[in-house]
């Protein structure tokens, strides 16, 4: 198995195909800062570019992180993991990679 991490998840977009599985922090997408439009951003691209296939785990954000808003499409998280990342939950990551 084979581990990249990238700060940019445009630059991760374009490099995961022909990755097993893409995990992004939802926080990371966000442009500016609590504003859902910078994670729609991100899906849009997801959806449209190569790397539409590959499954995708959303890293949520703390709890007491301020959202102004959250969105979903169908089937388009393979799994959400809740902050803080645990041991359990990287288990469950690779079990799933």
């Amino acid at each position: 198995m084979q581990f990249t991490i990238e700060a940019q998840w445009k630059r991760a977009l374009e490099k995961s195909p022909p990755a097993s599985l893409l995990i992004v922090d939802l926080v990371a997408t966000l442009s500016p800062p609590h504003r859902i439009s910078g994670y729609v951003r991100f899906a849009e691209t997801k959806m449209a570019s190569a790397a539409a296939s590959v499954p995708l785990v959303l890293i949520g954000a703390p709890d007491n992180y301020r959202l102004d808003g959250m969105v979903g499409w169908p089937g388009f998280l393979a799994a959400f993991v809740p902050r803080p990342v645990d041991d359990d939950s990287l288990d469950y990551l690779l079990d799933y990679a």
